[in-house]
């Protein structure tokens, strides 16, 4: 999706594309500019088994791998590899790995903006072959401790590193215009038992693309997603049938949906036990910070539900957690039948109380992992203040606004693209960036092309109002033509 802001800073022509020679920063005095930002459809591929070295400048100078062991020297950010529309960044390293992305620019949702991205995927495993004769891969031990090990089986892990050389673990960002949120998270969260062949397609993609809570030993994310946005519309009916006709909140525009829904999900993840770090809570990272979001909501609606300190929008919440609200969510609807909540007791809050911490159970509760990190370090926000600030215009869970100064840094990326929005290519609108974090699958660059094909093809259908089943063939226009595949195999060769 076209984005106004920055692109990646490599433009380089065909002839110096990655494939055919490695470009390595390793050398340069300081790094060339940053400009890459993931803001529209874009990814990142983190690779959390990277070997370090810890050799002399003479043992390195000598060593295959020197373009890769002095990681420890970059800064956060710095390019290692420059490839055509992406980078491989420095990210950190610690005592037995290193971690680095590779990072690409966004991508237009257009034709273009799809053979950009299939081929900047080409050429990151074709990076990741290279590589790994160079670099050796570490143990499963190592592997382990990386935490790698969160999203896959052990054994998955032996069977993929052979296969596709280094691990990943890949992210998407994209932009959801504010009258689209609500229908795509109702198609994340697809679940029940589905009938048709659409309907399994279907909910097998929104579990690729939302992760496995191994911890749990079931998918619940997806039933997250998707019972946020059933929540949150039964909440809303009941809202609006308060007011009079004519008032401004008694028909629901879709944009208020939308957003409704994304805070409900931020609410329902909040009642969790949150074994990681902060951002880690959820799997659909709104980058884009609440109080922006909320500026796209129709005006009349906006300032109803800000007027007297958002007292209507905190009577909204309150009704989130209500029995009512919970009982008519699990309704069947037309667009799937609800998972049982036999399978799903903890998502039955009885009331979701405002005056609570939003992470009411905490943060970092993996003590073995986080031994030296406070679980109530970010105790100090009640739902409430959250609620409350992002419609006054400010959203209290960023970095730049947390109440208390000393948790700052535990935020990271949550709504860290402040008020950016991304232009879309497909309609003209403005739209909020999302980070899916934790795609699922049996990593390999195979999977995660057609992943990226297949969602792709749904966005530019989703704004477009096009009809596209998950899995469906693509329209021509998705497809390289085969002028651009053959030149693309010649420069790879």
């Amino acid at each position: 999706m076209r984005t106004s802001h920055k692109n990646c800073s490599t433009k380089a022509n065909k002839s110096e594309r990655f494939p055919s020679k490695l470009s390595s920063s390793c050398g340069a005095k300081k790094p060339p500019p940053m400009d890459i930002i993931q803001c529209a459809f874009g990814f990142e591929i983190e690779f959390t088994n990277w070997e370090v070295a810890e050799a002399s400048s003479e043992e390195m100078a000598a060593s295959p791998s020197k373009d890769f062991t002095s990681l420890k020297k970059y800064p956060r950010h710095h390019p290692i590899l420059l490839g055509k529309d992406w980078e491989l960044q420095a990210e950190n390293s610690g005592e037995n790995v290193s971690v680095v992305e590779a990072v690409s620019k966004a991508f237009e949702d257009s034709p273009q903006g799809f053979e950009e991205m299939i081929f900047a995927l080409q050429e990151i495993e074709r990076a990741c072959n290279i590589i790994t004769e160079k670099a050796p891969l570490l143990s499963l031990q190592c592997l382990e401790n990386a935490g790698i090990g969160r999203l896959m089986e052990p054994m998955a892990i032996l069977k993929q590193v052979r296969v596709a050389g280094l691990a990943g673990k890949p992210q998407v960002t994209i932009g959801v215009s504010m009258d689209k949120v609500h229908e795509f998270l109702l198609d994340l969260g697809a679940g029940g038992q589905p009938e048709t062949e659409a309907q399994i397609k279907k909910k097998d993609w929104g579990r690729r693309l939302t992760g496995w809570d191994i911890l749990q030993g079931y998918r619940v994310n997806t039933f997250y997603l998707g019972q946020a946005s059933r929540i949150s519309s039964c909440a809303l009916a009941l809202f609006a049938n308060e007011f009079p006709d004519g008032h401004p909140l008694k028909e629901p525009s879709i944009e208020l949906k939308g957003f409704t829904d994304l805070v409900v999900m931020y609410l329902i993840y909040g009642t969790k036990e949150i074994k990681e770090y902060p951002k880690a809570f959820t799997k659909l990272l709104a980058r884009t910070d609440f109080a922006s979001m909320a500026k796209l909501i129709p005006k009349h609606e906006k300032d109803a539900l800000s007027a007297d300190n958002s007292a209507l929008w905190i009577e909204l919440m309150k009704l989130v957690g209500s029995q009512d609200s919970m009982k008519q969510s699990l309704l069947p609807t037309n667009h799937f039948e609800p998972v049982s909540i036999r399978y799903f007791p903890q998502i039955m809050n009885p009331e979701i109380e405002l005056e609570k911490p939003l992470f009411e159970k905490g943060v970092y509760n993996n003590r073995k992992k986080y031994a030296n990190m406070p679980p109530d370090i970010l105790a100090e926000l009640t739902r409430k203040m959250w609620l409350q600030e992002m419609m006054q215009g400010k959203d209290l869970l960023t970095s730049e606004h947390f109440p208390n100064p000393e948790a700052k840094t535990h935020i990271e990326a949550l709504g860290g693209f402040g008020g950016k929005l991304d232009m879309l290519a497909t309609n003209g609108k403005e739209a909020p960036i999302f980070e899916l974090r934790s795609l699922n699958m049996e990593y390999n660059f195979n999977s995660l092309r057609e992943l990226l094909q297949q969602l792709f093809a749904y966005m530019i259908a989703l704004h477009q109002n096009m009809d596209y089943n998950i899995g469906d063939e693509f329209p021509p226009y998705f497809i390289p033509s085969p002028e651009s595949s053959s030149s693309s195999e010649d420069e790879m060769a």
